[in-house]
């Protein structure tokens, strides 16, 4: 998936939420946003989870019921971002997630567990 210039917001629960395959892979390569808003969601802004990749650029994640971006067994790049307003934290990393952090904005410290 790519997308640019997009609204995620107002859903009952994340604004994205990427899978791996049965396998734990990400087929078909990242999903990539660029330029998007994410913001007013019930959960995460963003979750991936089971070997998903998700690439976020330029993009503004606020003000969601979970964290702004939460990855479990995945990896998560933000390049240039604002994670500002969303309850639980910023960044969360769980279950040997990995993070990519640069020039981005964060109110909160990365986290993990």
């Amino acid at each position: 998936l790519r997308a640019r210039r997009c609204l995620l917001a107002a859903c009952r629960l994340h604004g994205l939420a990427a899978y791996g395959d049965l396998l734990g892979e990400a087929a078909g390569g990242p999903t990539l946003l660029q330029d998007c808003t994410i913001s007013g969601n019930g959960g995460h802004g963003v979750l991936a989870r089971d070997g998903a990749r998700v690439e976020l650029e330029r993009c503004r994640v606020l003000d969601n019921g979970g964290y702004g971006a939460l990855a479990a067994a995945a990896s998560a790049r933000l390049d240039g971002c604002e994670v500002r307003g969303n309850r639980r934290g910023s960044v969360r990393l769980e279950l040997a997630a990995e993070a990519r952090v640069v020039g981005s904005v964060l109110d909160r410290p990365l986290s993990s567990s």
